[in-house]
């Protein structure tokens, strides 16, 4: 009940009073850096699009990697002025972010909760230092099956690496709740896998529909 009246308040915020909020934020996402280690062929960045506003707002700019310093500005008064928001690591590879050891463990040195966005590449080297930081939520990213995954996500091993990471973050955490994103494309159906790259890129930017699934620890 309570819930639906602070969604609705939020609602009707947006929609009379943007310029001022009269609620405290649920999440604060970051954009840590501006580089991945994929090439998805859903992403504008992964195939190289430079045209979109994506794109040109996300790639290019100086310098690649959040400050060390101003994450720690911002998890400071985040934690003075919206203790109970969650602190999102997101675009465009938190595993590839320098700092993510030290900025991990700021954060629950302040208690803030956190949560981090990946297509787990470096999962598996990162699962101590989670289990470590108590970080609360994990996102990743699978496609389909094997074959489907690596193909849409452009690396033979990416989808291996991943269950690698699961695997290795779940022997060591009990505490970070873990969800598998899916998103459906045409790239992911039995015709769709075997197009040329340049028609694949094309259908996966078609409309899609984005499904998850919970994983919690037994």
């Amino acid at each position: 009940m309570i819930q639906r009246f602070s969604n609705k308040v939020r609602s009707l915020n947006a929609e009379i009073f943007p310029q001022h909020a009269l609620l405290p934020p649920k999440w604060l996402v970051l954009g840590v850096n501006n580089q991945c280690n994929l090439h998805c062929k859903m992403c504008d960045v992964g195939v190289n699009y430079s045209e979109s506003n994506f794109y040109s707002n996300l790639m290019g700019s100086t310098p690649l990697n959040m400050p060390l310093d101003l994450f720690m500005r911002i998890a400071d008064q985040a934690s003075e002025q919206f203790p109970s928001a969650k602190l999102g690591f997101a675009f465009t590879e938190p595993l590839i972010y320098p700092h993510l050891g030290h900025a991990l463990k700021y954060a629950h040195s302040k208690k803030l909760y956190t949560s981090i966005t990946t297509n787990g590449l470096g999962l598996k080297k990162w699962a101590a230092v989670m289990a470590e930081t108590r970080l609360d939520e994990l996102n990743l990213s699978l496609d389909g099956p094997e074959d489907i995954h690596n193909f849409i996500r452009g690396n033979k091993n990416s989808f291996s690496l991943a269950l690698a990471g699961i695997r290795e973050l779940a022997s060591k955490s009990t505490h970070t709740k873990l969800s598998v994103f899916c998103v459906v494309t045409e790239c992911g159906t039995s015709t769709g896998i075997y197009a040329g790259d340049e028609q694949a890129s094309c259908v996966c930017g078609r409309a899609y529909a984005p499904q998850f699934y919970n994983a919690f620890h037994s």
